[in-house]
């Protein structure tokens, strides 16, 4: 699994999930998904689909991520064309 977590906060809720879930961080090469945890006051900050990790890395960065109400967690395939879809997100008010 990869992880995007682009401040503080979101970095630190992104390790609070991966140790809830026993999940492990490798390098894109080896992984199979990617983790993405931005903060957002928008129902759905982040899009289904991405050509490549770059793009979505690039939308999670320019995210108002260090003051926004929601946590949104999500989870993207990367495709055999490195392409990454989503296949799960959802969303929940951060406590500070």
């Amino acid at each position: 699994m990869v992880v995007i977590a682009p401040s503080v906060s979101t970095s630190i809720e992104a390790r609070a999930i991966m140790l809830h879930l026993d999940w492990v961080e490798t390098n894109l090469r080896e992984a199979q998904v990617i983790l993405v945890v931005v903060r957002s006051m928008r129902y759905d900050p982040l899009g289904y689909s991405y050509g490549s990790h770059k793009e979505l890395q690039d939308d999670a960065n320019i995210q108002l991520n260090i003051s926004r109400p929601d946590f949104h967690i999500y989870i993207y395939q990367i495709n055999d064309d490195l392409s990454v879809t989503q296949i799960r997100h959802t969303s929940y008010e951060a406590d500070d």
